[in-house]
C-alpha cells in the first residue's frame, strides 16, 4: 500500500513526519484514504509518546484517524467524480474541435470546386443559382464550423495546463485567428454580396457585366486558407517541440 507523505528537500528518499506545522506551504500527495489515516495515526501517536503520554497515545492516535479516515471516505469519491468530468470537458472540446475543422475544410473544398464549375455571368440564371449555392455553403457550413472550430480549440487550451506551454498550440491559436479574420474578409462577405448581386442582376436591376468580378481572387484565399488549415492539422497530429513557453 502505497504510504501518505511529503518529500524533504535535503533527504529526498526518507518519510518525514512533522509535517503538520507546515501543512499550508509544503507540496504533499495523497494516495488513499486509508494510508492518509494511518500516516496521521503514526504521527499523532509518536507526537503523543514524546509527550510522555505513555500508553494512552496509540488510543487517542486511533481515535483521531478515525473520524479523519471517514471524512477522506466522503471526500474521495467526489474528488474522482471531478476529475472525470474535468477529462470528459477536454475530449468534449477537441471532439468539437476535430468537428469544426471537417466542416471548415469541407466547405472549403466544396467552394473551390463550385468556383471552377461556375458559368458565364452571361448565363445570369445559371450563375445566381451557383452563386446562391455557395452563399448557403458559407453561411450555413463554412461560418459555423469556422466559429466552432475556434472557440472550441480557445476552451481546449484553457481547460488544459499542457497547453499553456506548449509552441505548438499557441502556434495553431495565431492560425486559427488568421483563418478566422480572412475568412471573414475574402472568403464570406464577398461570396454573400456576390449572390445579392446575381439575385438582382436576374432581376434586370444589375448589369451583369458586372459580375463574377471578384471569383479568382476569391478561389486564391480559398487555397491559402485551406493550406493553413492543413498546416493546423498537422500541428495538432506531430505537435512537434516548438519553443516551449514558461509556465
Amino acid at each position: 500500500m502505497t504510504h501518505f507523505f511529503y518529500m524533504d528537500e535535503e533527504a529526498p528518499t526518507k518519510v518525514k513526519h512533522d509535517w503538520m506545522p507546515s501543512l499550508a506551504s509544503r507540496p504533499w500527495i495523497v494516495h488513499s484514504p486509508a494510508s492518509l489515516a494511518c500516516q496521521l495515526k503514526l504521527t499523532l501517536s509518536s507526537r503523543l509518546v514524546r509527550d510522555a503520554h505513555g500508553s494512552q497515545a496509540n488510543k487517542l492516535g486511533s481515535d483521531y484517524s478515525q473520524p479523519v479516515q471517514l471524512i477522506l471516505s466522503w471526500l474521495w469519491p467526489a474528488q474522482a467524480l471531478a476529475t472525470s468530468v474535468v477529462n470528459m470537458i477536454r475530449r468534449l472540446f477537441k471532439f468539437l474541435h476535430t468537428i469544426g475543422a471537417i466542416g471548415l475544410m469541407g466547405a472549403m473544398a466544396c467552394l473551390i470546386v463550385l468556383l471552377g464549375l461556375a458559368p458565364k455571368p452571361t448565363s445570369v440564371s445559371e450563375y445566381a443559382l451557383m452563386s446562391a449555392a455557395m452563399s448557403s455553403i458559407v453561411t450555413w457550413i463554412f461560418l459555423p464550423s469556422l466559429a466552432l472550430t475556434l472557440i472550441a480549440g480557445l476552451l481546449a487550451i484553457a481547460v488544459n495546463r499542457a497547453y499553456h506551454s506548449a509552441g505548438w498550440a499557441w502556434a495553431k491559436l495565431a492560425t486559427g485567428v488568421l483563418i478566422f479574420e480572412w475568412g471573414f474578409t475574402a472568403i464570406l462577405g464577398p461570396v454573400q454580396q456576390e449572390a445579392e448581386l446575381s439575385g438582382r442582376a436576374l432581376n434586370g436591376n444589375v448589369d451583369p457585366a458586372t459580375l463574377a468580378t471578384t471569383l479568382s481572387a476569391e478561389r486564391n484565399s480559398l487555397w491559402v486558407l485551406l493550406a493553413v488549415a492543413t498546416a493546423n492539422v498537422v500541428l495538432g497530429v506531430w505537435r512537434p517541440r516548438l519553443t516551449r513557453l514558461p509556465d
